[in-house]
C-alpha cells in the first residue's frame, strides 16, 4: 500500500509539474505573442522609417524655433514702433504747449499795447493755433471790450445834467457872502453862488 501511496504522490507530483509547466508555457506564448521578430531587410527599413520620420521632426521643429524667434524679433520691432509713436506724441504735446505759451506771450504784448491787462483766461480765449489766427482774435477782443466800455462809460454819463440854480430871489453877491460872519453858512452859500468864485 505504500508502495500505491508513493505512485499516488508521484502521480501527483508530476500532475502540479505539469500544471506548472503549461502555465510556463502559456506565459511565454503570450510573451512570443506581443514579441515581433524582423528580417535584418525588415529591420533596415524600419530603422530608415524612424530616422526619416526622425529628421522630419527635427526638421519641423528648427523651423518652428526659427518663426518663434522671428515672431519674438517682430514683437520687438512692434514695442519700439509703440515706444516710438508714444514719445511722437509726447513730443507733438509739448510741441504745442512751447507754440501756445509763445502764442500767449505775443497775444499778451498785443492786449498790453491796447490797454488790456489780460489773465490766462483771456489768454486762452484769443490765443490760437497759428499767429495770424491769434492776431485776429486779439484784435477782435480788443475791438469788443473798447466798444463794451464805451457803452458802459456813455450809460453812465448819460443822465440829467446837474441843475444850478439861477433863481434871483436867493441871488446874493460875492460881498454878501463874504460878509457871512458863521463859516459853515459862508461856504454854504459859495457853493449855491460858485458862479461868482470863479
Amino acid at each position: 500500500m505504500m508502495e500505491n501511496q508513493d505512485n499516488q504522490e508521484i502521480i501527483d507530483q508530476g500532475t502540479e509539474t505539469t500544471k506548472e509547466n503549461k502555465e510556463q508555457n502559456k506565459e511565454q506564448v503570450k510573451e512570443e505573442k506581443g514579441k515581433v521578430t524582423f528580417t535584418p531587410e525588415q529591420q533596415a527599413a524600419i530603422e530608415e522609417m524612424f530616422s526619416a520620420r526622425f529628421a522630419r521632426e527635427k526638421k519641423k521643429s528648427e523651423a518652428e524655433k526659427e518663426e518663434a524667434a522671428k515672431l519674438a524679433e517682430m514683437n520687438a520691432q512692434q514695442k519700439a514702433e509703440y515706444e516710438r509713436d508714444q514719445l511722437q506724441k509726447q513730443l507733438e504735446e509739448l510741441l504745442k504747449k512751447d507754440r501756445f505759451n509763445e502764442m500767449s506771450k505775443e497775444a499778451n504784448k498785443m492786449l498790453k499795447e491796447s490797454g488790456i491787462v489780460a489773465d490766462d483766461q483771456v489768454l486762452g480765449f484769443v490765443v490760437k493755433d497759428t499767429a495770424e489766427a491769434t492776431q485776429e482774435s486779439v484784435k477782435a477782443f480788443v475791438d469788443l471790450v473798447n466798444a463794451k466800455a464805451e457803452e458802459i462809460t456813455k450809460q453812465k454819463l448819460s443822465g440829467t445834467a446837474p441843475r444850478v440854480q439861477t433863481s434871483t430871489s436867493n441871488a446874493m453877491t460875492k460881498s454878501e457872502i463874504m460878509q457871512i460872519k458863521d463859516a459853515a453858512k459862508r461856504q454854504k452859500a459859495m457853493a449855491e453862488n460858485i458862479h461868482l468864485f470863479q
